[in-house]
């Protein structure tokens, strides 16, 4: 008996061991066959999961495979036979009985599907599945109408399934019936008002344009027949999206008005949402209606935000040119600042930096924006803060040519936050100090911490092609990369005159110094320059691989001086000489554009 017992064990075993490996082979098999699919060869994904079906294998994988296929290939009569056998099959699996229906459809056997998708969906008991998967398969042909109808059939039917109303909505919208979707999100908001910011990104979606927005808005005014302030600050938001920020503004307020218990959560949503808008007038008044109205009830924080929102907006102002409006603003920062300085406040240190800030970036006062960096405590403003105004010392130093000092500063760098540009920075150090074993070292170094997926990585990966392409002729690369370092330290017109100079020697490295020469000209407006240098470039290397980009950097600064004939010649040279350049379709409609404007003037 122990005999036979041990023969049945051992069966059994091999049994075990065979279904193991054949499932093995099955799974290799489905994965052939799904990259034939992926790679839109249906014929040959075909045959393998119909071999592995009639081998027994019924797995959703392979009937799937099969269904698919048949749909791709356009099969559909066999599509249809093959679903009915998978049905009588699997009886009570309606996922295949839907698939049998939509294969119907496809067959214009239109009524036939309806009537299949109905019996499924009304089966008893109601399941929320069966309605939803009915409702997607008539979204997939379009029958939005008939899909809504079946959703809203699940409401009547199912208890507590309010999450349909998102569903139904989202029909409506498809069919750019905004009122309508508008109507269900808000019936869907009211029920989870913690989706808010999942409502407020739908109803933003949907406002392409002024008209839709105007929509939008109006539906919801309608439907806030309580003066819900979360309905409230959606509209605010619709507002902003449509840059009425005074009416938002004031929407807002009212809701903060009415209720005290929030703490300026709405306000301070609204800050948040015109300063990622650039609208910093809007943020400053937030702070100040804040300050002035609820002054018993606010701290620091809000002193210091305004003081941030009088930079940024003196900073815009600047940019755009109106430089008296923008001292005002810097003005007003400072005040505040100074007082948060030397107050006991935990902004204080907070205020020392963007104080900082201020005279490195609107000033270029870079002593004192080191004296201010050195106000703050590093030791009592976490990790990540201490390093974020490390990295600004340490950029402070290198634009004040100190460059021992910025290594040192860059080298006490730790967090993991600022650790990997830190790295990069030091690197740089390296680079421009045409110490370039060390650079090489420090750049590979980056590029295996942080992947090449950073930004970082391609910037050492540009510096170690120049340094492998360049480096031999030491001595005129450390000329380059002084003038690298001269950019770095925005003296722009020292920096292009010295790559100018290193054009001149013609050695290895002179055309890319020419190219970094004409991009600082191009910055400092300097576009005679620029022409002189691009025309000399033509000229001596004629044949250069990139001749196309110097002939479309020349067009560029004809074009800048309206000198339109120089221009569209140049654009052309480019289209006969090098038709297939990355820059031949831009020279084509720039040509064509000035070849017009040049007719329009011509025309009495």
């Amino acid at each position: 008996m122990k005999y036979y017992h041990g023969l049945l064990q051992i069966s059994l075993i091999v049994m075990l061991l065979s279904v193991t490996v054949a499932s093995a082979q099955d799974a290799q098999e489905v994965k052939l066959a799904e990259s034939y699919q992926r790679s839109g060869n249906h014929d040959a994904a075909l045959f393998i999961f119909q071999k592995l079906y009639r081998e027994g294998n019924s797995s959703p994988k392979v009937i799937n495979g099969i269904a698919g296929s048949l749909e791709a290939l356009n099969r559909i009569t066999e599509l249809i036979d093959f679903l009915k056998g998978v049905v009588n099959k699997n009886p009570g699996i309606f996922t295949y009985e839907i698939d049998l229906a939509n294969a119907y459809f496809l067959n214009k056997q239109n009524d036939v599907a309806r009537q299949m998708w109905r019996r499924i969906y009304q089966s008893k008991p109601a399941n929320l599945m069966q309605y939803r998967l009915v409702a997607q398969a008539m979204t997939q042909f379009r029958l939005f109408d008939e899909a809504i109808e079946v959703y809203k059939e699940a409401l009547q039917n199912l208890k507590n399934q309010d999450a349909i109303h998102l569903d139904i909505g989202t029909l409506y919208r498809a069919q750019l019936n905004y009122e309508k979707a508008v109507e269900h999100y808000i019936i869907y908001f009211r029920k989870f008002k913690k989706q808010q910011s999942y409502i407020r990104s739908l109803l933003i979606g949907m406002a392409k344009d002024d008209e839709a927005a105007d929509r939008i808005i109006t539906t919801l005014e309608k439907l806030n027949y309580d003066n819900d302030p979360d309905i409230n600050e959606l509209l605010a938001n619709l507002y902003i999206r449509i840059k009425d920020y005074e009416k938002a503004f004031n929407i807002i307020k009212n809701i903060e008005e009415s209720d005290s218990g929030q703490q300026f959560a709405y306000l301070s949503r609204f800050a948040a949402e015109a300063e990622r808008d650039g609208a910093y007038a809007y943020v400053i008044k937030t702070y100040e209606y804040v300050l002035s109205s609820f002054k018993t009830n606010t701290n620091s924080s809000f002193e210091y935000r305004l003081a941030d929102a009088y930079y940024m907006y003196g900073m815009q102002l600047f940019a755009g040119g109106s430089a008296e409006s923008a001292d005002s603003q810097i003005k007003k920062s400072q005040l505040i600042l100074s007082d948060l300085i030397n107050s006991n406040s935990t902004e204080k240190f907070f205020a020392a930096e963007l104080f900082a800030d201020i005279y490195k970036e609107y000033f270029n006062d870079l002593d004192k924006a080191l004296e201010y960096y050195q106000r703050v405590n590093l030791n009592a403003v976490g990790a990540n803060k201490a390093d974020q105004v490390r990295l600004k010392m340490a950029e402070v130093y290198l634009l004040k040519n100190e460059l021992v000092q910025s290594k040192k500063v860059y080298n006490e760098i730790k967090s993991k936050k600022f650790l990997s540009l830190a790295l990069y920075s030091l690197a740089e150090l390296n680079y421009f100090t045409a110490h370039f074993s060390a650079a090489t070292e420090q750049y590979q170094r980056l590029i295996s911490t942080v992947g090449m997926k950073d930004t970082l990585a391609n910037n050492a990966l540009e510096r170690l092609f120049d340094i492998e392409q360049f480096a031999k002729d030491s001595i005129t690369f450390a000329k380059y990369a002084d003038a690298d370092l001269l950019q770095r330290q925005k003296k722009y017109s020292e920096a292009a005159k010295k790559f100018s100079e290193i054009y001149e020697q013609q050695k290895a490295v002179s055309l890319p110094a020419a190219y970094q020469a004409v991009k600082l000209y191009d910055k400092l407006d300097k576009t005679d320059e620029a022409i002189a240098l691009l025309e000399d470039c033509i000229a001596r290397y004629p044949d250069d691989e990139n001749s196309d980009r110097v002939l479309f950097d020349l067009a560029g600064n004809y074009k800048k001086q309206q000198k339109w004939q120089q221009a569209i010649e140049n654009y052309q040279h480019i289209l006969q000489r090098f038709p297939n350049s990355f820059y031949s379709e831009q020279a084509r409609t720039f040509a064509r554009e000035l070849n017009h404007r040049i007719q329009d003037q011509q025309t009495p």
